[in-house]
């Protein structure tokens, strides 16, 4: 289908348009009204044959919907493509214009689609897709294409016309048309007034009366004339005749018919436009005569704002290239084309940028008439240049702050950026060579070992350093014939960019031998250490570990290296039966959760093996724990021993302590009970069988009999205590030893048991326990004397790494202790008194009520097995005697009643 077909110009129009079509070096279609495409340029057909460029593609007989279905156009680019012709053929429009991006196989473009519906009622689309790259190139073919149609336009004038004196037509020779021989007749004779009075342009009808009233020539005056009902725009141009005496005769001349020329000028015009933002014309002064309407949302241009001024008056010199200035001022000054010239202007709302081009229009006479052009504003590019110049300026100063070498590489592996320390590291003097191939200075990197060029494994080590670059993935290290060893970290990017990053690591290297060399001493260190050691970190796995540790408990070598975690070590021991008969993993979790809990933790227990291995755990500040293993087989022999010889000490020294204060008693009591007993014998010898006074009198035979035996079973306690040495249950001795307290204390006192931890097993026997018991007891009735009083014995279990153990510098806190407690209502002790009470034979009783011992035996008993006494005076007197727990004895630990028990008195 030709383009003069659809649009119904005549053939000479036609082949110009035709060839104005084929001249625009940008694709162009026309679209029927059912929007198929019915005729494509030649660059719509080289650009569908481009398979690799993103975009449109104008396929002849394809439907415009598939077309932007298939445009590559990113986000909504694709949809707006087709609302737009759309739009246009439902005659929402008659022009539009779309900016999308598009995308393929990593290339991105940036188009403009512009859409105009033709003149006519066929529904016919002109589209035009502008590569804004390309823009100034398709400006002047259409500019070219435009001034080659208007020169046929003139070309084309096929009429001959005259008229007499009075200036009415006489002469009208008409085409050869049919349809204007019949129009001829009825222009004969009219006015050449009435004819031109019809001049589209009030301008131009003044300047043709003007020119009519002085005789001077008429230039493209041109006219509408409706013939037939259909409006025809007729050009007249002409020339005044005079005879030969001078005398005004008419004018003769030449007219024609260019309405189809108009219509296409319309179009191209309408081209033009839609390859631009705008179209403009200036007069031969250089100012604005014609400006079209700008493109809506750009830089909302209008008329006014030009028209009648100079573009030289509009341009910000400060943003304008001055030497670009230069040569556009002398292009306009001679008369010549310009091509993409660009300034800046503050006159348009804020500072934009405008790219123009144009071409000079010259009269038949040669005579310049002004410039012709398109204008587009390029603003948003030159921003995204400066802003693009900015960013790698900023990129440029970054690089080369950063303190590693830094070079960043195009897709061809050309070098962009390169800072000093990569130049630097490169081993190459002068300048960086911005430009050149990596693999060009591959083969004068220090990276490549500075082999010899006839070396012959120097193309082999280039090569391979050109397959590390182009498909990097980890760090390399290199090393360098100085010594030094630079580590290369580089990534390609998704646009071919490869940035590769330097660094000069020979001190880490320096630094890591170092510490490889401390790592060797350490573990040589920990291997001659008797004790077994093992480091874990905050997750559990084990980071450091001797040898002694796997053979003190028996590990075997798998388990007891790096990277196991401490919980398969717990596991494997409980599994081997360490921890109790429990089920493996509830013995292992109890252990790991006991580690877990606390920051410092002991536990001694014995091995398969018969030793007795004690673990001791500490906290460290990363979250960590070290663990210290130690046979503690021969330590616990020699405290047993020492404990045996401390509690024959102990005994011995008891012995002569209970054996004074008895014999003390015994003889007080025998010389009080003597005459007692002798003059009662006497009076009742007196008295007569059944009297009252002889009933009363054997009541105190009879009390005196009981207090003589009370004294006799205080000496065979005393001497049964001195044999006693085995470990006992705490809570029966202190009940047996409650009820000698009860039996002494007035009748006034109330004694109370408190069972809060029963079956509790200490280092002391259980007379032992008895006589600490006994003698806090008689103090604590002694202290509260005649009146009403409480007396309380309590017990409890006080755990390991309790804050009241880490307090007493007396016990070791990762032990568990027993507490016994004996608590009186009575009113307490002196403060001065209380630094001396331990004291042997100190005492605040009358003399030859007290031998000042009881509490030395006290004292003496509970130090001897490791124990301590806390004294609290606060509304009476408060002894808190700690006893270690005996913690080998089986099941008594793990019987234990938290809750505890209280028993009422007895």
């Amino acid at each position: 289908m030709g383009v003069g077909t659809v649009i119904g110009t005549s053939p000479a129009i036609e082949a110009a348009a035709q060839d104005m079509l084929d001249a625009i070096d940008i694709p162009a279609a026309l679209l029927d009204s059912a929007r198929r495409v019915v005729r494509v340029n030649a660059a719509a057909n080289a650009f569908a044959g481009d398979d690799s460029t993103p975009g449109l593609r104008l396929v002849e007989g394809q439907v415009w919907p598939d077309l932007c279905r298939a445009s590559d156009a990113v986000g909504t680019g694709a949809s707006e493509l087709e609302e737009l012709v759309t739009g246009i053929g439902e005659r929402r429009t008659v022009s539009g214009a779309v900016e999308y991006a598009a995308q393929r196989r990593g290339r991105f473009k940036a188009f403009r689609l512009t859409a105009r519906a033709l003149a006519g009622d066929g529904g016919w689309v002109l589209v035009i897709q502008i590569d804004r790259t390309r823009l100034g190139v398709a400006e002047r073919r259409l500019l070219e294409a435009e001034q080659r149609l208007a020169d046929i336009s003139e070309l084309s004038s096929d009429w001959i016309w005259g008229t007499d004196e009075e200036l009415r037509f006489v002469e009208l020779s008409a085409p050869r048309d049919a349809f204007w021989r019949r129009v001829q007749p009825s222009l004969i004779g009219r006015s050449c007034a009435e004819i031109l009075g019809g001049c589209t342009s009030p301008d131009i009808v003044e300047a043709g009366a003007a020119a009519i009233a002085s005789r001077r020539p008429i230039r493209d005056c041109v006219t509408v004339i409706e013939v037939e009902g259909k409006p025809h725009r007729i050009r007249f141009r002409g020339k005044p005749l005079f005879d030969s005496n001078g005398s005004f005769r008419g004018y003769f001349g030449l007219a024609a018919d260019i309405t189809n020329t108009y219509e296409a000028e319309s179009r191209l015009q309408a081209i033009a436009e839609l390859s631009s933002d705008w179209y403009w014309q200036t007069d031969a002064e250089h100012r604005f005569t014609y400006m079209s309407k700008a493109n809506p949302g750009v830089t909302r241009l209008r008329s006014s704002d030009i028209l009648g001024r100079r573009r030289i008056d509009t341009i910000d010199r400060a943003r304008t290239d001055p030497e670009a200035l230069a040569r556009h001022a002398d292009d306009l000054a001679n008369h010549r084309p310009f091509r993409d010239f660009v300034y800046g202007s503050s006159n348009l709302g804020r500072i934009r940028y405008l790219k123009v081009s144009g071409n000079p229009r010259f009269d038949r006479e040669g005579r310049f008439q002004g410039h012709v052009g398109t204008a587009s504003d390029v603003t948003a590019m030159i921003e995204a240049q400066e802003r693009r110049e900015s960013a790698e300026r900023r990129l440029k100063a970054a690089v080369e702050q950063m303190p590693s070498g830094v070079a960043i590489w195009d897709p061809d592996d050309r070098m962009m950026i390169c800072n000093e320390e990569y130049w630097k590291n490169s081993g190459i003097s002068g300048p960086a060579p911005i430009g050149r191939t990596f693999e060009d200075l591959a083969r004068s990197f220090r990276s490549v070992g500075h082999a010899k060029v006839d070396d012959v494994s120097f193309e082999s080590k280039v090569q391979a350093r050109l397959k590390l670059h182009r498909d990097p993935g980890s760090a390399i290290e290199l090393p360098l014939a100085n010594g030094r060893v630079l580590q290369v970290k580089e990534r390609r990017f998704d646009d071919g960019t490869t940035v590769s990053v330097t660094t000069d690591i020979t001190e880490l290297k320096v630094r890591e031998r170092a510490i490889a060399q401390q790592r060797t001493l350490l573990q040589t260190t920990l291997d001659h250490i008797t004790d077994g050691i093992l480091a874990i970190d905050e997750g559990w796995r084990i980071v450091a570990v001797n040898d002694t540790f796997a053979e003190l408990l028996g590990v075997p070598d798998e388990l007891a290296r790096v990277g196991t975690h401490l919980a398969s070590v717990i596991e494997w021991l409980a599994q081997r039966g360490d921890y109790g008969s429990d089920r493996p993993n509830v013995s292992a979790g109890k252990i790991v959760d006991a580690i877990a809990a606390r920051p410092r933790w002991y536990d001694e227990r014995p091995v398969p093996s018969g030793r007795v291995i004690s673990w001791r755990v500490r906290e460290m500040q990363n979250g960590g724990r070290i663990i210290a293993v130690a046979d503690v087989s021969e330590q616990r022999q020699a405290e047993q021993r020492r404990e045996q010889l401390r509690t024959t000490m102990g005994q011995a020294q008891k012995l002569e302590a209970i054996s004074r204060l008895a014999g003390g008693l015994a003889h007080d009591l025998n010389n009080m009970l003597l005459p007692i007993m002798t003059l009662t014998e006497m009076a009742m010898d007196e008295l007569p069988a059944g009297s009252p006074a002889r009933d009363d009198l054997e009541r105190v035979i009879g009390a005196a009999e009981h207090a003589r035996g009370l004294v006799q079973r205080l000496l065979t306690f005393s001497r049964i205590g001195t044999q006693s040495g085995e470990p006992a249950a705490i809570d029966l001795s202190v009940a047996d030893a409650m009820e000698l307290v009860r039996a002494t204390a007035g009748p006034d006192l109330s004694v109370r048991l408190v069972l809060r931890a029963p079956k509790i097993v200490v280092r002391l026997g259980a007379t032992e326990i008895q006589q600490v018991v006994m003698n806090l007891g008689l103090n604590a009735a002694q202290a509260i004397g005649d009146r009403p009083g409480t007396l309380t014995i309590e017990t409890a279990l006080i755990e390991e790494d309790d804050d009241r153990l880490r307090g007493n510098t007396d016990l070791d806190s990762a032990r568990r202790y027993a507490r016994l407690s004996v608590i009186d209502d009575g009113p307490g002790i002196p403060p001065e008194v209380l630094p001396r009470i331990f004291d042997p034979f100190f005492t605040t009783k009358p003399v030859g009520q007290g031998t000042g011992l009881g509490l030395a035996v006290v004292h003496g008993l509970v130090s001897q097995v490791g124990g301590a006494i806390e004294i609290i005076c606060d509304g009476g007197a408060r002894f808190d005697v700690l006893l270690p727990i005996v913690e080998s004895i089986a099941g008594q630990q793990n019987e234990r009643n938290p809750n505890g028990a209280d028993s009422s008195d007895r």
